[in-house]
C-alpha cells in the first residue's frame, strides 16, 4: 500500500483478519508504504524500508516471506513510492533502475 497515513487503523483491522504488517514511514512522518501478509501462511524473514536517494522522500519497502505451509511458495515483495507527475518520467526510470539493482 502507498500513501498510508492511518497505519494503526489499517493494521488493527487486518490483524483481526489474520494479517501482520510493516510500515516504512516516509521522512515527512505523514505517510508511508505498508506491506501485509497472512501470518498463518508466511513468516517474514526480512523487511526493510529505504530511500531512493538520501535527500529524497520517495521510498520503497522490501520484504522476503517464507511459506510456513508446504503448498505455498516463498515470496519476495517490494512496494515503491515513485516520483509522481508529468515531467518526472526520467526520475521514475532512475528509481526503477535502483529497484532492479537493489541489494539487501
Amino acid at each position: 500500500m502507498s500513501e498510508v497515513d492511518r497505519y494503526d487503523q489499517i493494521r488493527d483491522w487486518l490483524e483481526e483478519r489474520g494479517y501482520k504488517g510493516y510500515l516504512g514511514m516516509k521522512p515527512n512522518g505523514i505517510s508511508g508504504s505498508a506491506i501485509f501478509w497472512k501470518k498463518d501462511k508466511y513468516l517474514c524473514e526480512y523487511r526493510k524500508m529505504t530511500r531512493f536517494d538520501p535527500e529524497s522522500s520517495h521510498i520503497f519497502v522490501y520484504g522476503k516471506f517464507k511459506s510456513i505451509q508446504g503448498s505455498y511458495k516463498d515470496v519476495i515483495f517490494a512496494e515503491a513510492h515513485l516520483k509522481a507527475k508529468k515531467g518526472n518520467e526520467e526520475e521514475r526510470v532512475n528509481q526503477i533502475s535502483k529497484l532492479i539493482d537493489f541489494k539487501r
